[in-house]
């Protein structure tokens, strides 16, 4: 839900910038108008990774959390799927590094792409993050799941 909160905050910040921008440029030269807008959809668009990056970063970190409370208990338990379970669990956070190693090279090509920004570059950003937090539900989902599989 916050995740979904932020992004509508970003896209409402983006409309807003545009909104102001086109008002208040209205008169004038319209070379230096669009020059204007094209900063502030840069401005909107460096906004709205920021606000995906740090919501990534913390979902990341909460799974991680989420791996070593379980990797505690099961060092603790007695079950015979102990073995199957930390393996599983390895698998975990070689997935987790995995994200977090995706989305440190996608931050990465953003600043770059940043110089030269564009509509294209907006788009492939909102595509990435679309599909990384679909790979994080995806995860989330899974992890569930190992123990529902598990339970005796």
């Amino acid at each position: 839900m916050k995740k979904i909160t932020a992004i509508l905050t970003a896209c409402a910040l983006f409309v807003l910038v545009m909104v102001s921008c086109v008002h208040h440029t209205a008169k004038k030269d319209p070379a230096k108008v669009r020059a204007d807008q094209s900063e502030a959809a840069r401005e909107a668009a460096a906004a709205d990774w920021l606000t995906f990056k740090h919501a990534a970063d913390t979902a990341l970190a909460r799974f991680e959390n989420q791996v070593n409370e379980v990797e505690k208990n099961l060092a603790k338990s007695r079950t015979g799927d102990q073995a199957a379970l930390q393996q599983q669990l390895n698998k975990n956070r070689q997935t987790l590094q995995m994200m977090r190693d995706q989305l440190k090279m996608k931050n990465k090509e953003f600043e770059q792409e940043m110089k030269q920004f564009d509509q294209s570059v907006y788009n492939r950003n909102k595509a990435f993050q679309r599909e990384f937090d679909h790979d994080m539900k995806e995860f989330e989902t899974a992890f569930k799941d190992l123990f529902k599989n598990n339970v005796k």
